[in-house]
């Protein structure tokens, strides 16, 4: 039997962290909800026309043109913006690197704007590659110039979504998906230059470069056109266990949030690896069966 005892401590607001996981969320399903709010149409008017191969794109075309803009300022601001002290561009990790000639410029212009706007005490002080570089300034992976790349990418779900409302037949579905899956993966593999660390935009989650977003949208594109393929046209799989976590994503999110130190969620195992595969299986079965019961129960609890 394990007691647990949770200590309640103030919340010291002069070094709150504004950003955040959910915060990210929040103001991408704003944006390209806000866009979808105003341009959406559910007509498929251009069903017969010469061009109703690619309606989804015509129905998206404003909707397009706006998140490609947000494209297009992420980009300015990223290898355009002067940062005081650093080379103008620079996406590098500071510290360390290039032998210690950019010491202070962790993130380039994300990392500038977020101290700028937001202050050093309210952004993410341990960033990634802190381990690593020693990096001395604070960087926040969910930082403010980043939510306009992330929500590109949110936008390229909502393409999906548009691609199953136009197009009723299996085979346009299909066509469509994987069309859209190639695309993105072409442009973000020759911005990288199909590479891990290279390219003109290396693949970088802290800050959520362009190539990041192409080459996660490539894969939820495949992705999606195999589970529409096993699931709805070949009907070999109903989606379970997945579909329980798939109701409740923000429940189990902030559960695991509070939750991971302690037990029965969190347990101290020798740090050898398949030790610690058991443990992280361990922790996917707990929130699995808690998804499970309120899936049972009818409660569903989304943003």
């Amino acid at each position: 039997m394990c007691v647990m005892f949770l200590s309640l401590t103030a919340v010291d607001l002069r070094k709150l962290r504004i950003p955040g996981v959910l915060q990210r969320l929040s103001l991408c399903y704003l944006l390209v909800a806000a866009m979808e709010t105003v341009f959406a149409t559910a007509d498929d008017r251009g069903k017969e026309k010469p061009w109703a191969w690619c309606r989804d794109v015509i129905y998206l075309l404003p909707e397009w043109l706006l998140s490609l803009s947000m494209l297009a300022v992420y980009l300015a601001l990223t290898f355009a913006l002067p940062v005081p002290g650093c080379p103008t561009g620079y996406i590098g990790p500071g510290g360390l690197h290039e032998g210690k000639t950019h010491v202070r410029c962790t993130g380039g212009a994300a990392g500038y704007i977020d101290r700028l706007v937001l202050g050093d005490s309210h952004i993410y002080g341990n960033p990634t590659p802190k381990a690593i570089y020693q990096t001395e300034a604070p960087y926040d992976p969910e930082g403010i110039l980043g939510t306009l790349s992330a929500a590109f990418l949110c936008f390229l779900g909502l393409q999906a979504g548009r691609v199953f409302m136009t197009y009723q037949d299996h085979r346009g579905r299909l066509v469509r998906l994987v069309f859209w899956a190639l695309v993105t993966g072409a442009i973000g593999a020759a911005l990288c230059n199909c590479s891990k660390n290279d390219g003109i935009i290396p693949l970088n989650k802290n800050l959520w470069s362009v190539s990041f977003s192409l080459v996660t949208a490539c894969f939820g594109y495949f992705l999606l056109a195999f589970l529409y393929v096993i699931v709805d046209i070949l009907q070999l799989w109903g989606g379970e266990p997945f579909i329980f976590a798939g109701m409740n994503p923000l429940i189990l999110y902030l559960c695991h949030d509070i939750f991971y130190r302690f037990f029965p969620v969190n347990f101290h195992v020798d740090p050898v690896h398949w030790k610690l595969l058991l443990k992280a299986l361990w922790d996917v079965i707990i929130w699995l069966s808690l998804a499970f019961v309120l899936y049972c129960k009818k409660i569903f609890i989304a943003l």
